[in-house]
């Protein structure tokens, strides 16, 4: 398959953070790509050890690992990290989590949509819900095959040209993707969740507990915890873009009822106060995440 005609050209540049400077491409895939692929990117720089709260965007990872140590910390130990050292997948988040690095980092990656992930890694999206799974777990022989074809592309454009076609010659595949479904994350995600579960499925023509059970089933989270993680992506866009009205006309816009309702969710979700993320954020990287602390392990 030549994927090259489904994606834009890479764009590429360079970064600097207060941690140093970064080397950066993108790509954007052209339609009908583009309706499970957000963007294909690739980072490289390096910074001191550090951990970093990295907050829900809506979307699925697929992350290959070319440089440099990368964890994740327990949730429940946080003394404890878990290493991914060659390709890893980051499925639907409720919550933020906490990742650890140090030195040299180097990766590349793309970010799914719910019904791109479901068609390239076949399994439904609810399998991997709140998880962070090896690719090779999903894929075995392949993901080491992409793997090491990745890390021996001598370019970013190639690279990247990869990974979407990796993706692209699977998300052809038949699955049982639910249309309905499909139809209600559109409509969750056109509103930036300001639309209720009642209304969603009264447009469908199902009662509301029909509704949750089909969407648990199929994305892993009900209709109205979607909503609620469109809501706060929308909200991490505003606070990236410095928007000087203040949090009472920020949570009037973003259909939040006050400040108060803002910073309740923004904090259940997060794990922390947009003041604390505001604070973490190195502007001008990604959007999402946010400098923690120096890492307390020893292997970064």
């Amino acid at each position: 398959m030549d994927t090259s005609v489904l994606l834009f050209d890479t764009r590429a540049g360079r970064l600097t953070t207060p941690d140093g400077g970064w080397q950066f491409a993108l790509k954007v895939p052209r339609p009908p790509l583009a309706r499970w692929i957000g963007k294909l990117w690739e980072l490289d720089g390096g910074c001191p050890p550090a951990r970093e709260r990295e907050l829900p965007r809506g979307d699925i990872s697929l992350i290959v690992n070319l440089e440099g140590r990368h964890a994740v910390v327990d949730s429940i130990d946080p003394q404890r990290e878990h290493a991914f050292k060659n390709a890893w997948v980051t499925g639907l988040q409720e919550h933020a989590f906490l990742t650890a690095s140090g030195g040299r980092a180097w990766l590349c990656g793309a970010r799914l949509t719910v019904e791109g992930a479901y068609r390239l890694f076949g399994v439904a999206p609810r399998e991997l819900a709140n998880t962070i799974v090896d690719l090779d777990a999903l894929h075995g022989a392949a993901a080491r095959t992409l793997v090491d074809a990745i890390r021996n592309a001598p370019t970013a454009d190639l690279r990247l040209t990869m990974l979407g076609t990796y993706i692209a010659e699977r998300a052809t595949r038949a699955c049982k993707w639910d249309v309905a479904v499909e139809w209600a994350l559109d409509r969750i995600a056109a509103t930036r969740g300001c639309v209720t579960v009642a209304s969603l499925a009264r447009e469908i023509g199902w009662s509301r507990e029909h509704l949750h059970r089909r969407f648990v089933h199929q994305v892993g989270l009900g209709p109205k915890t979607c909503g609620q993680l469109a809501r706060f992506h929308a909200t991490l866009l505003a606070l990236e873009h410095h928007n000087d009205d203040g949090l009472a006309a920020a949570a009037q816009r973003l259909g939040y009822f006050d400040q108060a309702h803002l910073a309740r969710e923004f904090r259940a979700i997060a794990g922390t106060t947009i003041t604390d993320y505001r604070r973490g954020r190195r502007f001008g990287a990604d959007y999402g995440f946010s400098r923690e602390r120096p890492s307390h392990s020893s292997k970064s």
